[in-house]
């Protein structure tokens, strides 16, 4: 794309669109997993969403062969970063501000230009949020440094209103100086999913889903703030009560949770055949699952906004989530229950009345749509044209 037409497309159109990605565990590239998730599938989309508006994508990698701890791996990209000079009509965005550090970065761009570039950092979790227990527990006492992470950057990009009304809340104790910064610089963008390799996976043949059984997925991390006891406890109701259905798990188990495996093991043995456990997979085995699937349902105590939901949704599965910890925007208040006696009344409603299931899976369908790369891509093109001005 020449210069001129890039103008059209975003204000920055002479720099570049620096692009660094959230560390992912080379052993997880071809899993369904959170690192997946966040790591890598949103990454992907939100590159070629910004690419496609006419951004120019600079991705800072590494280009050490081997595996690097997280802290080598930060270390490597700084580097990176360094060589390419940042220049003042560059756009930095980090993906996200809890590997690298908005601080150090922005230390780093004042080396090479004293009116420095604007930096936007993605934020999906905080130390500030006391059901993010998962960061809590491998990373304690970083309360203090999270605030360079969330307020340091021009802008922090936020996943979902949801998420803006609880950091407001949560920072609000600390005074009107960081309330007003916080104000200031945050932005609600979403956060894409890969509609376009979701869309290549899709058998049109197999879309009407004509097994005989029901199938669910329960698509989370198996780590204790998705309180996957509980998930198991559910099905192991709602297997008790019905006879046409099977729930399919796509995450793998964590050695650091013996509990969960042996609770998994009891529950699928009193159900044989009827829990499938999938562990590793690769993306397109997992999306070809989650167009297969027929319900989504999540149990977590902990969210953002919730990429495995939002991909079941896209896939046309009929989504139940807590009401405590959904996110507005995204379910719209559809499929939300209360308690996990009422999520087991509601997936074998679900089950038994496919109108009901069809019916909500279309309206949330819908609502997944908005988070394709190219729209979420739109909204953080609309936040760079902030500093055109």
């Amino acid at each position: 794309m020449t210069s001129a037409a890039r103008a059209e497309a975003h204000p920055l159109a002479d720099g570049r669109c620096i692009f660094l990605d959230a560390f992912t565990d080379p052993s997880f590239k071809s899993v369904s997993s959170a690192e997946i998730g966040f790591g890598i599938s949103s990454a992907v989309a939100l590159k070629s969403g910004l690419a496609k508006l006419g951004f120019l994508i600079v991705e800072v990698k590494n280009n050490v062969i081997g595996d690097l701890s997280k802290l080598e791996w930060i270390y490597e990209c700084y580097k990176q970063l360094h060589a390419l000079q940042p220049q003042q009509y560059d756009v930095v965005l980090v993906f996200h501000s809890l590997i690298h550090f908005p601080g150090e970065i922005k230390r780093l761009i004042n080396h090479h230009t004293k009116r420095g570039c604007p930096i936007l950092a993605y934020a999906h979790g905080s130390h500030w949020d006391p059901t993010d227990s998962i960061r809590a527990q491998s990373s304690p006492g970083l309360l203090l440094q999270d605030l360079s992470n969330l307020l340091t950057s021009e802008r922090l990009l936020l996943v979902s209103k949801f998420y803006y009304d609880k950091l407001r809340t949560q920072l609000s104790t600390l005074g009107p100086l960081i309330q007003n910064r916080f104000q200031e610089v945050a932005r609600v963008v979403g956060l894409p999913i890969d509609t376009d390799l979701i869309d290549e996976l899709r058998d049109v043949r197999d879309y009407a889903k004509p097994h005989s059984a029901v199938h669910i997925l329960f698509n989370h991390a198996l780590r204790r703030p998705k309180r996957p006891d509980v998930a198991f406890s559910v099905m192991d109701k709602v297997l008790n009560k019905t006879r046409d259905c099977v729930f399919h798990i796509t995450r793998s188990l964590h050695p650091e949770e013996p509990a969960v495996q042996s609770t998994l093991r009891e529950v699928a043995a009193r159900h044989p055949g009827r829990i499938m456990h999938h562990g590793t997979l690769s993306l397109k085995e997992y999306y070809k699952l989650l167009w297969d699937c027929d319900i989504q349902f999540s149990t977590a105590e902990h969210e953002s906004f919730g990429v495995s939901t939002v991909e079941a949704m896209y896939t046309h599965n009929a989504c139940f989530t807590p009401k405590r910890e959904s996110y507005p925007e995204v379910t719209a208040g559809i499929g939300n229950y209360d308690d996990a006696e009422h999520l087991v009344h509601c997936l074998i409603t679900a089950i038994q009345h496919p109108l009901y299931r069809i019916e909500v899976a279309d309206a949330q369908q819908i609502v997944a749509r908005k988070f394709s790369g190219l729209q979420v891509a739109a909204n953080i093109a609309a936040v760079v044209q902030e500093f055109s001005t």
